[in-house]
């Protein structure tokens, strides 16, 4: 089953279109003469320097997009994704509600990554998953969090504290759930627990009317939906009273710090997925006295996950958690065993890149071009890749490695559909072998005419390149101190021919389209 969307190759050749002299033209220590005095050539870099990192842990707090599931990839290996969320209140406090509460019910929901489809004339609609890789089924367990993850740590002068990729046991040594540590998500269907699996189908939830039918009363989107055993929460939350202290969020977090969600058996899946939790949600449905007597049906949601997005502040912190058990020939390879690139997200690795060499530079600095155009051009290597496109990633992201910044082409392509377009960086599968390519016109210009510092390049996998932030490494290597987040948000990889000239035409190669004065 592949639900993830690839771009065509007619998307990726649009973005790299070579524009117009007089339009993108830099001049360098030269005069234009005459109405048309240059003719359009190509230079291709005789040297493009590359080497693996490998990153390990990570920090993964409050990521933009949390991996989740059991993947065995056959070129890279098995990842176990699991993930920590505290909770907070949309709105209200748990210590307004009425007295003698009684729940009838405790759920949480996680919305997949999906577009709508089609919407018929009963409202019944259909969507189609993104994000969503592989199939079948696995053991899915969701617990209380009984660690606090705080914010600043006082161990450290209070500055923002990190949680990492690799600190798993941390969490389940601490769980608490039913009779002790058993699973919150209990329900008698084991859909939404030993046997958990992933249904595109929309989510309707159901009211009596007053005829004593049972009508749809609200429509979600596709999503993970478990029933959470509410003898726990009520015990937990109500019968203590211990809800009338609780008067904001900042108690809440104390006294309940959150929901552990873990693999358990792997069953039989090979299913991974990618959720924003921004958009998940805890509901308490419940009972509570009235003034008059009587009893009224009431909900209280809690949101989970982190976001900064306007008009969807949430403050909890999350955590993603990551078990890999890496191939033999990824180990090799992370140890200099492969003239490849071996690129991989979460606990993975990038390469590191240098364009040009000095005495190049200079050569172009002497030759009074005009630039049109840089683009840079990697191949994967399909042999040892078997196949594995649907699992590839759909961008690569192609960053200030030296200062942990975007590409000033990054920054300054303003192209929303698709993002970043001219930039570009998607993946390309037209034709063997399949590539990625990057506008770096910005780039290469600032390197020869303003004499910019050559730095470091890095090249990670990613889907989404819209956020640009940063996460730290836990053991930094050497200048790597930071990885993007978006590197760290998927699960999968790529391989790469390096630049060496042993690989021939697949080799990565930096092509500078340039103009010069006829003489």
């Amino acid at each position: 089953m592949r639900k993830k969307s690839l771009f065509t190759a007619m998307t990726v050749m649009a973005g790299l279109l070579f524009v117009s002299c007089e339009k993108d033209a830099v001049e360098l220590n030269s005069n234009v003469f005459g109405d048309d005095p240059f003719g359009f050539k190509k230079y291709e870099s005789e040297t493009v320097d590359t080497k693996i990192v490998s990153t390990q842990q990570v920090s993964t707090l409050n990521l933009p997009v949390n991996t989740f599931g059991v993947f065995d990839h056959a070129v890279f290996g098995k990842t176990k994704a699991h993930f920590v969320s505290q909770v907070e209140l949309m709105s209200g406090a748990l210590s307004d509600i009425g007295e003698n509460p009684v729940l009838d019910s405790v759920y949480v929901y996680l919305p997949y990554n999906s577009k709508l489809d089609v919407t018929d004339s009963n409202g019944n609609s259909s969507y189609t998953l993104n994000n969503i890789y592989g199939e079948g089924s696995f053991d899915l367990a969701v617990y209380e969090n009984g660690y606090f993850l705080r914010n600043q740590n006082p161990g450290n002068d209070f500055e923002d504290q990190q949680y990492y990729s690799d600190q798993f046991s941390l969490f389940t040594q601490n769980k608490k759930g039913v009779n002790g540590t058993g699973r919150l998500n209990d329900a008698a269907d084991t859909e939404q627990n030993t046997e958990f699996v992933v249904s595109d189908d929309e989510i309707k939830l159901y009211k009596e009317n007053e005829e004593g039918e049972q009508v749809v009363s609200e429509r979600k989107k596709p999503g993970i939906w478990l029933d959470l055993n509410k003898e726990y929460f009520q015990q937990r939350f109500f019968d203590s009273n211990e809800y009338k202290t609780i008067s904001n969020n900042n108690r809440l977090k104390e006294f309940f710090r959150g929901l552990l969600f873990t693999v358990e058996n792997e069953g039989t899946a090979n299913l991974m997925m990618q959720l924003d939790l921004s958009q998940a949600e805890m509901v308490f449905v419940y009972h509570q006295d009235t003034n008059d007597g009587e009893r009224e049906r009431k909900t209280m949601a809690f949101a989970l996950g982190y976001s900064t997005a306007s008009g969807n502040t949430r403050n909890n912190n999350t955590v993603n958690l990551f078990e890999n058990t890496p191939t033999t020939d990824y180990t090799n390879a992370l140890s200099g065993a492969s003239q490849q690139l071996w690129l991989k997200g979460n606990e993975g690795s990038l390469a590191e890149i240098t364009l040009l060499s000095q005495s190049e530079i200079e050569h172009i600095k002497s030759q009074d071009w005009l630039i049109n155009q840089a683009v840079l051009t990697v191949y994967v290597d399909g042999e040892i890749m078997q196949n594995q496109e649907d699992y590839s990633p759909s961008r690569l992201y192609l960053y200030d490695l030296t200062n942990n910044k975007p590409l000033v082409d990054y920054t300054n392509d303003q192209t929303t559909l698709p993002y970043k377009n001219i930039y570009n960086g998607f993946f390309d599968s037209s034709e063997e072998p399949n590539k990625y390519r990057f506008r770096i016109t910005d780039y290469i210009v600032d390197l020869i005419s303003k004499d910019s510092t050559n730095f470091k390049l890095g090249l990670a996998v990613a889907n989404d390149i819209s956020n640009s932030s940063f996460k730290l490494l836990k053991n930094p290597v050497a200048e790597t101190e930071k990885v993007p987040a978006s590197m760290v948000s998927f699960p999968f990889g790529t391989v790469l021919y390096n630049g060496d000239d042993s690989h021939g035409s697949n080799r990565m190669k930096l092509e500078i389209f340039y103009t010069q004065k006829q003489n």
